[in-house]
This record gives structure tokens, C-alpha cells and sequence, in this order.
């Protein structure tokens, strides 16, 4: 059934009539190996309406007790892949989130998502950092100069 769908999906690529109903479907599917293919296909090239309707499908989920963090990780490196500006805030709002459990869960998604971040727009990174450092966990605030480092701010 996957390999199906993802064939279909390669078949959809190029053409202009694609069927977006199902492509925004195949985007709320827990399967990467079927969200990836078809958001990238449509990131590349859509109009803006369907740009935020697909990254609505992407990132508006609950994350209760960190149950979604893989399929908001994975959807970051979808969003980092493409260096899609109408991600951003998304992103912001990802790193914004402050959490009373499971913080360390939590920070790594944080983590990718100031990561996927600094690759889209790298000014609005640097204004967010002292907010990220403020809400992360105490292990993540003993490596703040790491993360200045590795991020160049």
C-alpha cells in the first residue's frame, strides 16, 4: 500500500492537476515515508494559500506530553529541506512553547527546530536565541556557548 501511494505521489509531481485533497491527506499520515515526498512536492512551487494550508496539515497537531514530537522532528527537516520562508513562524512557535513535563523531550524538538530555523532565516534566529536559552532545561543552558558556536550568533 505505501509502495502504491508513493509511486502515485512521483506521478503527481509534474502535473498541474495534481489532486490536492489527497496530497494534504497523505500530509497528516504518520507515515514519513509517505508526508515527505508529497510535502516536498508541494512546498516546491505552490501558491502561498496552499503553501500555509499545507504547513497548517504540518505543525498545527497536539503535542500532549511530547505523543507527536517524531512527527513534528520529522516534519522540521521537511521544513528545513525546502528553506520554506512561510515556515517560520512555526518554528517560532515551536521554540516559544514552554513545558511543564518531559522538558528534555521537549527541548530536543526545540533543538531541531531552532536548528531549522537558523538555515531559513538566520536574523530571526539571533532575536529568538535569548528566549530559547531562557525556556530550555538546565542542560541545555550549560551548553549555551556550544550552541552559539555551532549556530554562529
Amino acid at each position: 500500500n505505501v509502495l502504491i501511494q508513493k509511486r502515485v505521489i512521483n506521478l503527481l509531481k509534474g502535473n498541474p492537476y495534481r489532486n490536492r485533497s489527497f496530497i494534504f491527506s497523505l500530509c497528516r499520515e504518520n507515515v514519513f515515508e509517505l508526508r515527505k515526498p508529497a510535502a516536498l512536492s508541494f512546498l516546491n512551487g505552490a501558491d502561498r494559500e496552499q503553501t500555509e494550508r499545507l504547513l497548517n496539515a504540518l505543525f498545527h497537531r497536539r503535542n500532549f506530553l511530547g505523543i507527536n514530537g517524531r512527527f513534528f522532528i520529522e516534519n522540521i527537516d521537511i521544513v528545513k529541506e525546502t528553506g520554506c520562508q512561510e515556515a517560520v513562524p512555526y518554528l517560532l512557535d515551536i521554540i516559544r512553547r514552554r513545558c511543564r513535563f518531559f522538558q528534555k523531550r521537549r527541548d530536543v524538538l526545540r533543538i531541531k527546530g531552532f536548528d531549522a530555523l537558523t538555515a531559513i532565516d538566520v536574523e530571526k534566529a539571533k532575536a529568538i536565541f535569548p528566549v530559547f536559552i531562557d525556556r530550555s532545561c538546565k542542560a541545555v543552558k550549560k551548553q549555551e556557548k556550544h550552541f552559539r558556536e555551532r549556530w554562529k550568533i
